[in-house]
């Protein structure tokens, strides 16, 4: 390739193991007029290939309070992206998650779809995903499993740390629409933000929201906002 048709070099190690990056984080936050404690554990591992960009995460939140019950939140998140010369390439997801205050102790997510990298630099990465889900809930309190398909339609932002004291920033949006007679409408958001402090280690801050038009059995909240604060190591 002659240098002048070289608009852009992205960086790769070789190896798997190499090739990753990731974090372990733990937050734990402590009310005293409530007695209410907040205790969160968290991992997330990416790795970005000349063919290939994909993440693993995973995230626990349990709160405790006097004369309350204590509730929990997890989650088991893997999204694969297939890059290509072509503008858009296909992606694989599989998602595990726990939230009974929304109304699923369990809940299955698998699909696929197509995915558009509109921005792919050395620092930055952005895209549009669409795709089709299963959908699979076991509902809180009840035997009933909810079964449906849905829509899915994306866009993420993922801004690595240019320098010591600059941030990394991930920021993702995802809808999900069900392709039956429910008209069923969900959305999670996931705003991420953190900073090197000493080494390998970093704080954290990020911001979930997960909101669903129709959540299942009858005593599951609409809409589920967390603010976590962590302290965590890097690799």
């Amino acid at each position: 390739v002659d240098l002048s048709e070289v608009v852009s070099i992205l960086p790769f190690q070789r190896g798997f193991w190499r090739s990753l990056d990731g974090s372990l984080d733990f937050g734990l936050t402590y009310t005293q007029a409530s007695d209410a404690f907040q205790y969160n554990l968290s991992a997330s591992a990416e790795r970005h290939t000349k063919k290939q960009y994909s993440t693993l995460s995973a995230q626990s939140i349990f709160n405790t309070q006097q004369d309350a019950e204590a509730t929990s939140q997890h989650y088991l998140k893997f999204l694969a992206t297939q890059l290509t010369k072509r503008k858009w390439g296909p992606f694989e997801l599989g998602q595990l998650q726990s939230n009974p205050d929304q109304g699923y102790d369990l809940r299955l997510l698998v699909g696929a779809g197509a995915s558009n990298f509109f921005i792919e630099r050395s620092r930055t990465l952005a895209s549009v995903n669409l795709g089709v889900v299963y959908n699979r809930e076991d509902v809180s309190g009840q035997t009933d499993v909810d079964q449906s398909a849905e829509a899915l339609a994306g866009i993420a932002y993922r801004r690595f740390k240019r320098g010591s004291h600059s941030p990394s920033v991930a920021l993702s949006l995802m809808t999900f629409t069900t392709l039956n007679d429910s008209r069923r409408f969900r959305t999670v958001f996931n705003f991420n933000v953190s900073w090197k402090i000493v080494g390998d280690f970093k704080f954290g801050c990020q911001i979930n929201n997960s909101y669903d038009s129709k959540p299942p059995g009858t005593e599951g909240q609409k809409s589920d906002i967390s603010v976590v604060t962590s302290v965590g190591y890097t690799f």
